[in-house]
């Protein structure tokens, strides 16, 4: 009807007042420093979410006792290896420890199970011992075969978990890696290091 019509242009709805209001406060923000205050918010933003990252992380390592466990009786011995358990080394650690800052111990002939724990909200990481050489992109040769997180180069997926065991039948010192594309070169890496004797412990250093 045109009475209703030109109602509406005499007294325009809400929501085209309030449209036409927002126009003209952006435009009047865009030239009082709008775009000052958008950065501002944004990196606001950017800040609490990266606060909000870091804290799903606590930022201490793992304490040593809690990584490793073992029965006598039984000559077995359990590793705990928590892949991103800190914000150490941007989370490219297990249990807090990267690039060979940790050592687990583990008795000849002993069976080891590894508890593999992905505790990562957005990154695959996967759970390898692997032989002691430098880093690198590719397959990794290993002394154990069977000592992986399943398909280990494509990992666990972030909140997943696994485990793997193995007879450590061969003294020497090893890997215990990420073999996630590119992570271990990133220092996703402890050295896992098998003793003619002695009991299972995890140490710091190599």
């Amino acid at each position: 009807h045109r009475g209703d019509a030109a109602a509406r242009r005499r007294h325009p709805s809400t929501d085209v007042r309030l449209l036409r209001a927002g126009t003209r406060a952006g435009a009047w923000a865009g030239a009082r420093g709008g775009p000052v205050l958008g950065l501002a918010l944004a990196l606001g933003m950017g800040m609490g979410m990266a606060v909000a990252a870091c804290s799903s992380a606590p930022p201490q390592p793992m304490a040593l006792a809690r990584i490793v466990s073992y029965d006598t009786a039984t000559h077995s011995v359990t590793v705990q290896a928590d892949a991103a358990y800190s914000s150490g080394n941007g989370q490219m650690n297990f249990d807090g420890y990267a690039e060979g800052t940790l050592t687990i111990h583990v008795p000849y002939g002993w069976l080891v199970t590894v508890e593999c724990h992905n505790i990562s909200n957005a990154l695959a990481h996967s759970c390898a011992v692997v032989n002691d050489l430098p880093a690198a992109l590719g397959i990794r040769s290993t002394p154990y075969p069977e000592a992986a997180s399943p398909n280990p180069y494509a990992g666990l997926a972030p909140g997943h978990s696994t485990s793997f065991r193995f007879v450590a039948n061969r003294i020497g010192t090893y890997r215990l890696a990420c073999l996630v594309h590119g992570h271990e070169i990133d220092g996703m890496w402890d050295y896992f290091d098998v003793t003619p004797a002695g009991p299972p412990v995890a140490t710091l250093g190599p």
